[in-house]
């Protein structure tokens, strides 16, 4: 009666909710676990509860050995995932592994799912590395395998990937690290690529980010600090990096 009244809407057989909560996604997670406890959330639900809280979540895709029918807001897998892949959340749910839902996140985000989850620290690439290889015959392996080594210097972003391939295809004459730490008096810099025997960095920035105003001056003083300690610091647009990329090994060069 309260379903025929508006008051309720049915998410699942037999299990309903207020209708300001209808596409909430911890309100249907919840549903789902009432509905099938044995249910794994995977993809996109299994990053949002795991490592990557504000993901949008436009359905929550679950592995159930179920033909029924998945009702608006779900989607059904059939999928065997072995139980190592697996892990255990509070409230009883149960989702793939962060190295997993990793790969399963490439055929829908591509190499921004890996760039994400190395930036958050949820997983390592020898992690990645290891369920590629717990999953040998899965289609689109031959995408993740590339993209995973295209990881190798870990980048943070896909402009950050794309500058990491021009600087290994540039051989420089000089050792460079990626994501290196440098502790200073002021404080602890990450720098995106550095040659530390040259004390010289490259940032890549993007305008998410480091466009906005609080960004912008912690970046500037950062600059400061990094150069009143001998550091040459150089910025790159993410967009010159994609587009011009020409331009920014000639210069990177020089």
């Amino acid at each position: 009666r309260a379903s025929a009244r508006g008051q309720l809407v049915r998410l699942l057989p037999g299990v309903y909710c207020e209708p300001g909560l209808a596409a909430d996604f911890e309100t249907r997670a919840r549903a789902l676990h009432l509905l099938d406890p044995d249910a794994l959330l995977v993809g996109r639900a299994a990053a949002r509860a795991t490592w990557w809280p504000d993901l949008p979540v436009p359905e929550v895709v679950a592995a159930r050995h179920t033909h029924a029918p998945a009702p608006a807001g779900f989607r059904w897998t059939d999928r065997r995932i072995p139980l190592d892949l697996t892990v255990d959340l509070p409230g009883g749910f149960r989702a793939t592994d962060p190295a997993l839902t990793v790969l399963d996140l490439i055929a829908d985000l591509g190499g921004v799912a890996v760039d994400e989850a190395l930036r958050r620290g949820a997983v390592t690439l020898h992690a990645l590395e290891s369920a590629l290889g717990d999953s040998p015959a899965r289609a689109g392996n031959a995408l993740r395998r590339r993209l995973l080594h295209d990881s190798r210097d870990e980048p943070w972003s896909e402009a950050e990937r794309a500058f990491h391939r021009l600087v290994r295809e540039a051989t420089l004459p000089w050792r460079y690290a990626t994501n290196l730490r440098v502790r200073l008096a002021e404080g602890s810099y990450v720098l995106d690529v550095a040659l530390p025997e040259l004390r010289l960095a490259f940032e890549v920035d993007g305008r998410e980010h480091h466009g906005t105003g609080v960004a912008f001056v912690a970046d500037r003083r950062r600059d400061v600090h990094l150069s009143l300690a001998g550091w040459a610091v150089h910025r790159f647009a993410a967009v010159t990096v994609t587009d011009e990329p020409a331009f920014v090994t000639d210069a990177v060069r020089r």
